[in-house]
């Protein structure tokens, strides 16, 4: 907040431009893997869930953890470029679920604004 003011150049713009355009993609294919894969409704349906082979329930519960991180990039993500654009640091975004093998380290890389604050 307290660095001087940096004047937008071209390939500023540019970047800007190019990360809320990836960032409005993600939320239109989250948007459209919702109409094919209910994992929010899982929720009100046990007995379907009790009835799924191991193999299935695994990749169900994967599917629900990508959910949960594209929802959270782009949220994230587009809210800390609008505050990169005002000069703003903002922590970059998570990185996705699928390469984090250990749980210990999901809250170092996945939510990394909470961790900074946390320690």
């Amino acid at each position: 907040i307290d660095n001087p003011h940096k004047p937008w150049t071209l390939s500023r713009s540019w970047y800007f431009v190019l990360n809320i355009m990836r960032f409005t993609f993600w939320i239109f294919f989250t948007e459209l893997s919702m109409h094919f894969v209910y994992c929010n409704a899982l929720q009100y349906h046990p007995d379907y869930v009790a009835k799924l082979n191991p193999w299935a329930f695994y990749a169900m519960g994967y599917c629900m953890g990508q959910y949960f991180h594209n929802k959270y990039v782009v949220f994230y993500g587009t809210w800390g470029e609008i505050t990169r654009a005002d000069d703003i640091d903002a922590p970059p975004p998570p990185k996705c679920i699928g390469r984090i093998h250990l749980y210990s380290e999901m809250w170092k890389h996945f939510d990394r604004g909470l961790y900074q604050f946390l320690i």
